[in-house]
This record gives structure tokens, C-alpha cells and sequence, in this order.
């Protein structure tokens, strides 16, 4: 386990927090796989642990990896990515993450047409 893993949870979030900004700037300057890898490392990274703080960060990272995954034409990773955010975060009662959830069950019909 690598340092930020065994880090106290602000710390950790503080370091899920820079990675999905760090995936953000890497969609602004046009750099759409990186962006995408990064979106994932936050997922494999964070995703085991329980503060809701970072699982919000988690489920946003996915959310974020679905959309560009999407505009990329890969279909049907996207639509895996939000159906991996349903399935993990599904039965979660924080609102944020709720909403979250919310917006990948939006958006995984627009892909698969249904």
C-alpha cells in the first residue's frame, strides 16, 4: 500500500481531490486519455474506502470518466463506467453521491438508445 493509501481520510481526500482536478485540466487542455486514466486511478485508488467525502469524489471521477468515454465514441465503456457507479453507489443515502448516481442512470439509456 502506497503512502496516500494509508494516509488519515482528509488527507486522502485531499489527494482524491487533486487527481480528479488534475483529470479536469487534462480535459481542458485536450488531452482526453490521460484524463480518462486518471479518472480510473481515482476509482481503483479511492474506491475500497468508506468516507462518504471520498466515495463522492469516487462516484464523480466515474461519472466524469463515463462522459469522456462517451465523447471519444467508446460506447460502450461508458455506458460500463456509469453502470459500475450504479452498482457501487446505488443504495448510498448521502445526497450528493444520490445525485450523482442519479446522473449516470441518465445518462446510460442516451448511450445504449434505450
Amino acid at each position: 500500500m502506497s503512502a496516500p493509501e494509508r494516509s488519515e481520510p482528509g488527507n486522502l481526500e485531499e489527494v482524491a481531490k487533486a487527481l480528479s482536478n488534475r483529470g479536469i485540466v487534462l480535459g481542458k487542455l485536450g488531452r482526453h486519455e490521460e484524463e480518462v486514466a486518471t479518472y480510473g486511478d481515482v476509482a481503483e485508488r479511492f474506491g475500497g474506502r468508506r468516507e462518504p467525502g471520498i466515495l463522492e469524489l469516487v462516484a464523480r471521477a466515474l461519472v466524469n470518466r463515463g462522459i469522456v468515454l462517451g465523447h471519444l465514441g467508446r460506447v460502450e465503456e461508458a455506458i460500463a463506467t456509469y453502470g459500475d457507479v450504479v452498482e457501487r453507489f446505488g443504495g448510498r443515502r448521502e445526497p450528493t453521491i444520490v445525485a450523482i448516481v442519479s446522473v449516470a442512470r441518465d445518462l446510460r439509456p442516451r448511450l445504449s438508445g434505450d
